[in-house]
């Protein structure tokens, strides 16, 4: 980031984030501070973030916020106070951060998300504003808003945090506050009159991302940068039939229940019977009228560093570039490689890449022989590792944490498809013993699903042999692309029913490429097919 003395980017640390485990947060700023001549301070006392914003906005200086949703939320108010808009970058270092890592997802590692605060690409981003107040991420009114009030006061005699924290208090107003659920009239854009009707709701929710409450998702196909808030909206239900709703809400599958409804809107205006709590961004107040609309005349509210940095900046794209005739001079060098049906990749347009996985050198072989740039997932630990993890970092590939559930990667993979990549996914997971397909996971049919994008199914084969002498040095290596195609389902379908024929009809694909011997768990199936 290049500074002058009039725009000397200005660094604040909240040292009570992370129940002030902010050690390493602080060692890697300071450092990265001093190299770009940045202004570094740490706050004493609530509302001081806000205020240390407001006056670099109106010096015109870039502001970096080291801390969680509070933290972000505290600068967002600064800088949204005055007319002079400035760039901001995050480093999420809260136990939430639905904001960072949800909305605009930032790495997780802190080194990344360091390099991605001072040197990420601006991306304008919505914001709201709610009477005198400003949010980045969420407002809303009902449970929630009382679940947010709740987890304050348990944060401060209980040492949880994030989704913990989130569940406790949602149970304890569950049990104890149900019964104070808001009795709410509303109206969207300039219709004042057509939700005027009062009506008893659960929770009215407001965000310009798609989670709040360390990852509910609430609004899941939520867009920060189309000028819209996304409404979400639930009408009151008995106690038991809302705690089975909690975790269908959580994963964001709430779409289809009968007391969910969902809108799109410019502004929101609600009013209620009396003053109830609201939340923004996990920040809260009370009043009984309010107003939801963009700050000042701009659909714009800020300008954010954003997950595309330099991933898709000047300095990924030098880096993939110079990688990628290494690979190809590598390719050539370890064996004698066929290609097929190359003619069949799409030059462009969001693309998932599913192939069988046979070797290490299977990413490396299938970023050599694509016409078009190409990320991927990688294992967490490899982000860690001297060289390669640097060079996985600054291309932007995707930490996964193997053998459970990674909501954060699926999420990062997802934003990657919405912003037109080609995605490479080895849906079996890991390699197996044999040089034989093995049964798949479905993340990557969820994936194909949720984006719409277009799969393109690759068969490789004799990857394996390449580092064994005792094939020979060289040995044949080919790699086959099918025809791409877009997943369709039946509506009549359960959604495990089409996660499950979805991915067992990419992987036949794949293996009606590959000799029987090599097909493995798919076999079977694909001869009861023929």
């Amino acid at each position: 980031m290049e500074t002058t003395a009039s725009s000397q980017p200005l660094v604040i640390l909240n040292p009570a984030a992370r129940h002030g485990k902010v050690d390493l947060y602080r060692t890697l700023v300071r450092s990265r501070a001093k190299q770009e001549n940045a202004e570094y301070i740490e706050t004493s006392a609530p509302g001081e973030a806000r205020e240390r914003a407001r006056q670099a906005a109106m010096q015109n200086r870039p502001v970096i916020i080291v801390g969680g949703d509070g933290s972000v939320n505290e600068v967002v108010n600064g800088l949204l106070s005055v007319s002079q808009r400035v760039p901001l970058g995050i480093i999420p270092a809260g136990s939430g951060c639905d904001f960072a890592w949800n909305t605009l997802k930032l790495p997780r590692d802190p080194q990344a998300a360091v390099e991605r605060a001072f040197n990420g690409r601006l991306i304008d981003v919505d914001a709201g504003q709610v009477n005198e107040r400003y949010f980045a991420n969420s407002f809303s009114v009902g449970l929630d808003a009382d679940i947010a009030v709740a987890a304050g006061s348990l944060k401060k005699y209980l040492r949880l945090s994030g989704m913990p924290l989130y569940y406790t208090s949602t149970l304890r107003q569950l049990f104890f506050g149900y019964h104070r659920c808001p009795w709410l009239k509303f109206s969207l854009d300039d219709d004042r009159e057509g939700h005027m009707q009062e009506q008893r709701f659960v929770l009215m929710a407001v965000t310009t991302g798609p989670t709040y409450g360390a990852g509910f998702r609430i609004n899941p196909q939520a867009d920060h940068t189309d000028g819209l808030f996304d409404i979400c909206t639930i009408r009151y239900a008995p106690l038991l039939r809302a705690l089975r709703l909690l975790p269908i809400v959580q994963k964001g599958e709430h779409g289809d229940l009968s007391e969910v409804t969902f809108y799109r809107a410019r502004t929101v205006h609600i009013e209620s019977r009396k003053s109830v709590n609201i939340q923004l961004d996990g920040e809260t107040m009370s009043a009984s009228s309010f107003e939801c609309h963009h700050p000042a005349e701009s659909v714009v509210g800020a300008r954010m560093k954003q997950a595309t940095s330099y991933g898709s900046g000047r300095m990924g794209r030098i880096i993939y570039n110079t990688l990628r005739p290494v690979a190809r001079l590598l390719i050539f060098l370890v064996c004698r490689l066929s290609v097929r049906g190359s003619e069949h990749v799409p030059v462009n347009g969001p693309l998932l890449l599913v192939s069988n996985h046979l070797s290490w050198f299977d990413p490396l072989l299938v970023v050599g022989v694509l016409p078009r740039r190409t990320w991927f997932f990688a294992k967490q630990e490899l982000f860690s590792w001297p060289i390669v993890g640097w060079l996985a970092r600054r291309t932007e590939q995707i930490p996964v944490h193997r053998g459970k559930s990674d909501r954060a990667a699926l999420e990062q993979a997802l934003a990657y498809l919405h912003e037109q990549r080609a995605l490479l996914i080895f849906p079996e997971g890991t390699v197996a013993e044999e040089e034989q397909m093995l049964a798949a996971y479905t993340g990557v049919a969820m994936l194909a699903l949720r984006s719409g994008a277009t799969v393109l199914p690759i068969a490789l084969s004799g990857t394996r042999r390449i580092w064994n002498l005792r094939d020979g040095i060289r040995p044949a290596v080919s790699v086959r692309f099918g025809e791409p195609y877009v997943p369709a389902i039946s509506p009549d379908l359960t959604r495990k029913e089409a996660l499950r024929n979805s991915t067992q009809e990419m992987m036949l694909r794949i293996a009606a490429m590959l000799p029987p011997e090599q097909q493995g768990a798919y076999r079977d199936l694909l001869m009861e097919e023929v």
